[in-house]
């Protein structure tokens, strides 16, 4: 279950007003790369530091860096993922 802040944060710094207007794929970038960051680290904390699958990780801080990915490096991420 996330956070209560992840939520909050997720309403109001979410990616639409950080990369919806710049385009579909800079949305989408900024979307899906919080889930991506999100994993990650999640595995890494898994494997690394011993956290079991009922550690609680929260999720708002990749939410925002996800955002701030795709609105500043979607041009030159793009045209890499295509």
């Amino acid at each position: 279950m996330p956070e209560p802040g992840s939520v909050r944060r997720c309403r109001c710094c979410s990616t639409w007003p950080c990369c919806g207007w710049l385009g579909w794929p800079h949305l989408v970038l900024g979307g899906l790369a919080g889930f991506a960051l999100g994993a990650a680290v999640s595995l890494v904390l898994l494997v690394a530091a011993g956290a079991d699958r009922h550690t609680a990780f929260p999720f708002g801080s990749w939410m925002v860096l996800s955002a701030v990915l795709g609105a500043v490096a979607g041009p030159s991420l793009l045209p890499a993922l295509a």
